[in-house]
This record gives structure tokens, sequence and C-alpha cells, in this order.
């Protein structure tokens, strides 16, 4: 795989729903929701609570840590089995609770067509989680096709916006939790967008950071550096699930309205 591809590939697996805020996600079949909502899982490096409300007003809240589904936190939402509810009792969910799990998720996404979600850090001093579910799990207990439920059309408006800034990439890295990684760009132009993530990638990957709901709500941060650099600091993706490059020129607003046009374009 290329570096350009492995850029892609990365932005594609951090991608948000497509829409410029967090809310109300539709699907249409039970099983699809119940995709939405691992996909939220899957993505989620670092720790976060994650809500969901359904159609019926149903909320369910759940602590993910390492993409895994670590613990659904109370109150369970009404109308479930006493085997689901008890789900809500444990301090760590396990592997051998993902048939419980996906049968949850079903019977919720079944009351409706949609749900509204939000995302927020888990905070400073959380406890590693050597528990925990993974998102494929859950998904074929639910009987959904493996990996393939990751792929969704938000990706695929990722990957286009990143196909048209191409040729305008001066550098860029990959951040995964706290690696990082140059996949492209060398000498003055690699150093500059080095030494900023080196500098900043601390406050970035934190709970703290100032812009993180707009970067976890717009899935884009765009800076304005020095007239000298001959380019602008371009930061899309997640917490923890980071692309982090410099773009040729210094027009910041063409970057946002191209980021608009393929990744917020027939949003609901």
């Amino acid at each position: 795989m290329s570096d350009f591809e492995r850029l892609k590939a990365m932005l594609r697996h951090s991608a948000q729903d497509g829409t410029p805020r967090l809310g109300r996600v539709e699907y249409a079949t039970a099983q699809a929701g119940v995709a939405r909502v691992l996909e939220q899982v899957d993505t989620a490096v670092i720790g976060q609570q994650l809500s969901f409300e359904f159609d019926d007003g149903a909320r369910l809240v759940c602590t993910t840590v390492g993409r895994r589904l670590v613990r659904l936190l109370p109150p369970a939402p009404p109308g479930l089995t006493a085997e689901q509810t008890a789900l809500f009792d444990l301090d760590e969910l396990r592997g051998e609770h993902a048939q419980g799990l996906s049968n949850l998720l079903v019977g919720l996404c079944e009351r409706g067509a949609g749900f509204a979600m939000r995302v927020e850090p888990l905070g400073e001093g959380v406890a590693p989680a050597s528990g925990g579910v993974e998102p494929v799990a859950i998904a074929e207990a639910a009987g959904l096709p493996g990996e393939a439920m990751f792929e969704t059309g938000a990706g695929k408006l990722h990957e286009t916006f990143l196909d048209a800034l191409q040729a305008s990439l001066r550098a860029a890295i990959l951040i995964d939790g706290e690696v990082s990684s140059l996949i492209c760009g060398e000498g003055d132009e690699a150093a500059l967008v080095v030494d900023w993530v080196e500098s900043s990638l601390e406050k970035l990957l934190s709970p703290g950071f100032p812009l993180l709901g707009t970067l976890e709500t717009n899935g884009i941060l765009v800076f304005g550096l020095p007239e000298a650099a001959g380019c602008h600091l371009l930061i899309a993706g997640r917490r923890g699930n980071l692309v982090v490059a410099t773009v040729k020129g210094g027009d910041v607003a063409a970057t946002v309205d191209l980021w608009r046009k393929h990744c917020q374009t027939n949003s609901a």
C-alpha cells in the first residue's frame, strides 16, 4: 500500500458520518443501525463516553477504550430483558457478552429509524481497561458482514477530499494513539509539520484540548501559518486517529470549502 493509500485508509477509518455536527444518524434497517453504533466504538482509540438516544426516547450510554466497548452505564433503557439489563451491572464487559450486546443493540435500533449521538472524552486519570468487547465480535453475533460494516459512504467522501488535496499536500503525518509517523513530505516541508506535531501532540490528544469539541464535531481544523511558511495546517479525523498535514498556499477558506463540498454534502 502506498503512503497516500495509507493516508486515505486512515482517514476512512476515522471518518465520521459525513454530517457537520454530532446529531441524528439515520439508518434503513436495524442491522444498519447496529453497524453505525459499532462504527463509533471502532474509532474510539482513546477513552470516550458515547451516548445514543433512539427514536422512542431510549438512551444508551457506554464507555469505550482502545476500540472496545468496555462498559454500559446505568440506568438501562426500559423494555429490556433481564439478561440485557444485567449487562449494565458489570464493571467491565468481556468477549462472552458479544451475543447479549448484539441482541441489545438490535432491539434498540428496531425501535425507530435513527438515533442522536454525543461523544465526550472520559477525562484524565482513566484506568486502562483489560477487558471490553471488540465491535467485530458484536457485528458477527448480529449477523453483520464483519469488517465490511465499517465501509460507510462517509469514508468515501473523505477519500474524495484527500484525492482533491493530493496535489497540494506538502507533508503529512498519521497519528494513531500516541504513535506518529511521517507518510509524505521531505526536507524543510517535512520538518515543519514534524516540529509542530512534536510540540503539540500531547495537547492534541488531551481531553483538555480547547478545540477538541470542534474537531470531534466537524472532523477538521485548519490553521493559518505565518506567510513565510507558504502553507497552512490541516488536522482531520478524530482525537487519537488523525492526519496532520501542511497544504500549499495560505488559502485556508479554500481548504475548508473543499472539505464542506466533499464531506458535508447531502448530510442529514
